[in-house]
């Protein structure tokens, strides 16, 4: 029985939300809020109404052009809520915003029932900038709006315009209506804007400045732009954002989509459209080039080493191919490098370098540096080198060479130490 009773509770609050009266409704329209002709809810708007006098008086509303924009809906006749000119008086009415609006649809309600309150029958609508200089946007005629058992009725009109105005002026006829005619109420609509935009450029080296400019129709009136990219790593993330209608942004090394959302009064709308910006690094890969003083040198001996790389490289490791290696990201010490060789044999040296684009590697530019002396062993021979007669007698003869040098230098022949020296 509790359930039952819960239930019921339930269903009553929810008829309650659902059922809405007329007055509650809220119009999602450009059309501020009217309290009199020259107070609203959005500063600075005003109406204004006018006639073309040909015989008679204007009612006593006549001039209460508000009540035309005043979102009261009345249910039954009597209510002074209404916008009224008398039989035969032709008559505008005149809405002035302070930002444009760009008027695609307008419906126009009829007042409650009551045998004399009738609608104008024919009328046309206009768009002004300046309040002087009008664009007609639609011409209705024989028009027949009513309402029935206190209800009001109402008809929209659709119209194909595209341009945005301050102004918007309705001419009223009154036709045959002697008792005059009468409006409850005029909504004029906007459509949604249509997001679109256009770049400078989509393509460069980094450091690559953009600027978006806003295409989108409808008049928007905010803007949120959205940039999402493909950077080091291969990580996708946003990396900017800006509510600007046309933002400049400066895009480093990577590839970017970007997306615009406008909005208005009438909704949002995110772009269909998505425009890359590819922006390479602007660093080219360093090609390794190195040069020695010389290839061979007499136990212990040292080797001037001069990198001579293209692409500015900032970073150096010089590899003296006896097992010792030096790194560093200073151009004071990885361009010229000074080495001494304290161990004897045949050794190939290499170079790599690199930069932001990546590193590279002398592998196939290695030099092969041929250090001498005696070390009470003999020299082994240079890797896939085929002594002859001469290369042997060359070989004796530095080996007493070698002999003669520790002799009179008082060199320990016999070290296998090896060291790294700072030029």
């Amino acid at each position: 029985m509790k359930h039952i009773f819960k239930l019921a509770l339930l269903a009553l609050l929810l008829c309650a939300v659902l059922v809405v009266p007329v007055s509650a409704i809220t119009y999602q329209s450009f059309v501020p809020t009217f309290t009199s002709n020259t107070t609203s809810d959005v500063a600075g708007a005003w109406v204004n109404a006018t006639k073309w006098a040909i015989t008679g008086d204007p009612s006593s509303h006549y001039y209460e052009a508000y009540r035309a924009f005043d979102k009261v809906f009345t249910a039954t006749s009597g209510s002074g809520n209404v916008f009224s000119y008398d039989y035969p008086v032709l008559s505008n009415i005149t809405l002035y915003t302070p930002s444009q609006h760009v008027l695609t649809n307008y419906t126009l309600y009829a007042p409650p029932s009551n045998p004399t309150w009738t609608m104008p029958p024919s009328w046309t609508v206009w768009g002004s900038n300046d309040g002087s200089s009008w664009a007609l946007l639609d011409t209705q005629s024989g028009q027949l709006i009513q309402n029935l058992a206190g209800i009001s009725n109402n008809q929209s009109y659709p119209i194909a315009n595209t341009d945005p105005y301050y102004y918007h002026r309705f001419n009223l006829s009154n036709g045959s209506n002697v008792g005059g005619s009468y409006i409850e109420e005029i909504v004029l609509y906007e459509s949604p804007p249509a997001a679109s935009f256009t770049p400078v450029t989509s393509t460069g080296t980094s450091p690559l400045g953009v600027t978006f400019t806003d295409t989108s129709t409808n008049t928007p009136t905010a803007w949120n732009w959205t940039i999402e990219g493909k950077v080091a790593g291969n990580t996708t993330k946003y990396l900017n954002a800006s509510t600007a209608q046309n933002p400049s942004f400066s895009f480093l090394g990577g590839n970017f989509t970007i997306s615009l959302g406008v909005g208005n009064a009438a909704g949002y709308n995110v772009s269909a459209q998505k425009s890359w910006v590819n922006v390479s690094s602007g660093v080219t890969l360093p090609i390794v080039q190195w040069i020695t003083d010389k290839t061979t040198v007499l136990f212990p001996g040292r080797i001037y080493f001069n990198d001579t790389s293209l692409n500015t490289p900032t970073q150096w490791n010089w590899s003296f191919g006896d097992g010792t290696w030096y790194n560093t990201t200073s151009a004071s010490l990885g361009l010229n490098k000074s080495y001494q060789y304290v161990k004897r044999g045949v050794w190939v040296a290499n170079l790599t370098v690199g930069n932001s684009a990546g590193t590279n590697t002398s592998v196939s530019k290695g030099k092969s540096i041929r250090v001498i002396g005696y070390q009470g062993m003999e020299l082994p021979e240079e890797p896939a080198a085929t002594p002859t007669i001469w290369d042997q007698l060359n070989f004796l003869f530095r080996q007493l060479v070698d002999l003669i040098y520790c002799i009179f230098s008082g060199t320990i022949c016999g070290s296998n130490q090896a060291q790294v020296l700072e030029s």
